[in-house]
């Protein structure tokens, strides 16, 4: 147990570190992708006002720019070309004086594809989605700008390579990446290392309440041990009557609850069972056989729908006392003259669980949620016929959870069902 809360503490803490990581690193993008945005508008911008020319002698007072400050050199180091369109949308002039990468038949054809899509999808024009235009050529990433009409209907379109911003954000993105991934690593190691220190009062606590339970376990057994003698030889001398039954009926009660704790606590403490591979549809078969003389003797039907040579990865005896516990329950809770069914099956390789129903009318005042909690009774007046402590179907809980697999209890038009799903193969 305190090993499956190690690990737990673990992967909880450094999923929540990793969701922080991909916050704050993903808002640390967008703001550097929408920076870039901004810095590409400018310049298109200013491109636009200027007549498709970067001219030599710039001189902007309030610009929003960081990476690319544009000066006397920029129409140097700038890429661009521009288009102008008249009303027809037909290409008249081409000015590719400042860019190497295209020709005439490319620009034309980017013009063309440009003036398409803008047709085709009018309806997000103007939209956040189309506040920055880009198209894809030559392998290379262009943004665009087009200028409204002037009066004689020609437009211009304002063509720039934006291949650096592309690299300096993907390098941005691959730097945060591989930072989040090293803290994350760095984390996970540290919390690794000292989880058992944070977690070292609770597994404290959780050791003293082993050895209390184990300790109070062996104290009780002694005296037990003593009143049940002494009524036995009571009995003896003076025959048997209600009051001695009554005494060893509840000593019997008492050394079964105390068993019960003690195996809790054993469950709880063993790290390293035995496991291996065992043939599920054997142990269940011969269990069912065990408890089928005493369904019969309480005038009940249990039958069984096993699968053949179902094979699981647990340890025998305590898959034994899982089957022994569940039967138990099913017996003492049947209705009279009901029906207990075990079935054994395997849906694909991993899905391979086993279940135990019985009759019972009155299961739909339980809640089936709390079936597995330590000292809860379906039956809440606590009925003394019904013998039991409360803590049995706790302890299937116990190997269930041992195991990896899931338990379950469900009540359906009279049928209650526990079930053990999800074994290794």
């Amino acid at each position: 147990m305190i090993k499956t809360l190690q690990k737990k503490f673990i992967l909880v803490s450094t999923c929540v570190v990793a969701l922080i990581l991909l916050a704050v690193l993903g808002l640390i993008n967008v703001m550097y992708m929408r920076q870039s945005n901004n810095e590409i508008q400018e310049v298109l911008k200013y491109i636009s006002q200027n007549h498709g020319e970067l001219p030599s002698n710039i001189n902007l007072k309030n610009t929003t720019m960081n990476r690319l400050q544009l000066n006397d050199e920029s129409p140097s180091q700038i890429r661009y070309f521009s288009v102008f369109i008249d009303s027809h949308d037909m290409p008249v002039h081409y000015d590719l004086s400042h860019i190497t990468s295209i020709h005439r038949a490319s620009a034309k054809k980017m013009v063309r594809k440009i003036l398409a899509f803008e047709k085709n999808y009018q309806w997000i024009k103007g939209s956040p989605f189309q506040r920055l235009k880009r198209l894809q050529q030559n392998h290379l990433s262009f943004a665009y700008y087009i200028s409204k009409p002037d009066s004689s209907g020609q437009r211009m379109i304002i063509f720039m390579d934006t291949s650096y911003f592309d690299n300096s954000n993907h390098e941005i993105f691959n730097f945060s990446a591989t930072f989040g991934l090293f803290c994350l690593l760095a984390f996970f190691i540290i919390v690794s290392l000292f989880s058992k220190r944070v977690l070292h009062p609770i597994i404290e606590n959780t050791e003293k309440q082993k050895r209390f339970i184990t300790n109070a376990g062996h104290e009780l057994k002694t005296p037990l041990s003593i009143i049940s003698a002494n009524t036995e030889v009571t009995e003896a001398l003076n025959g048997k009557n209600e009051w001695t039954q009554s005494t060893l009926n509840q000593v019997k009660r008492l050394n079964d609850l105390v068993n019960s704790l003690m195996t809790i606590s054993r469950l709880e403490e063993q790290q390293n069972l035995q496991i291996s591979t065992v043939d599920l549809s054997q142990v269940t078969l011969k269990i069912a056989k065990e408890y089928r003389s005493t369904a019969i003797k309480k005038g009940l039907t249990l039958s069984t729908t096993i699968k053949e040579h179902v094979k699981v990865k647990a340890e025998e005896k305590t898959l034994e006392e899982l089957l022994n516990i569940l039967l138990d329950n099913a017996v003492k809770y049947c209705d009279p003259g009901g029906i207990i069914t075990v079935n054994v099956d395997s849906k694909g390789f991993s899905n391979k669980y086993l279940s135990v129903s019985n009759t019972y009318q009155n299961g739909d005042k339980i809640d089936t949620s709390k079936l597995f909690e330590r000292f809860y009774r379906g039956d809440t007046s606590h009925n003394n016929k019904i013998s039991g402590s409360g803590i049995g179907l706790s302890m299937a809980k116990g190997i269930s959870d041992f195991y990896n697999t899931q338990i379950k209890a469900n009540w359906h038009d009279g049928i209650m069902t526990i079930m053990v799903s999800n074994f290794k193969s």
